[in-house]
């Protein structure tokens, strides 16, 4: 029996590194495991966070047609007020300012001849 005491014992090596090396590839098996687990749990972090940013991006979007929008109605309602009101008040002015001035030729006119007449007057009677 003493003979096979060396070949009993190399089994017993072989069974003891068969068990370790089970025992690494179980190892191995949960390290990869985890991996997986690992990236499949990033991956949907990253497609949630996605996801948010083309909904902020759209609703931002969203918000900056709306503004665009109304500032051209603002536009628009600045742009017929001083069309409708402004412009002719414009035009009136205009118009007053010019009266003023023919007033004020015939006034001077008037004024000229005036003085003139009172020349003539002193020129003559005094």
């Amino acid at each position: 029996m003493q003979n096979f005491s060396p070949l009993a014992s190399k089994v017993k090596e072989d069974k003891e590194v068969t068990e370790g090396g089970r025992d690494g590839v179980t190892l191995a098996i949960q390290i990869f495991t985890a991996f997986v687990k690992t990236f499949q749990i990033s991956s949907e972090i990253e497609r949630v966070a996605s996801g948010n940013m083309y909904k902020e991006q759209a609703w931002v979007e969203k918000l900056l047609k709306r503004l665009r929008n109304e500032a051209d109605t603002q536009s628009q309602s600045i742009h017929k007020f001083l069309v409708d009101n402004l412009l002719a008040m414009h035009s009136d002015v205009l118009t007053s300012v010019g009266n003023l001035r023919k007033t004020l030729q015939e006034l001077a006119l008037k004024t000229d001849k005036t003085v003139r007449i009172r020349q003539i007057y002193n020129f003559i009677f005094v």
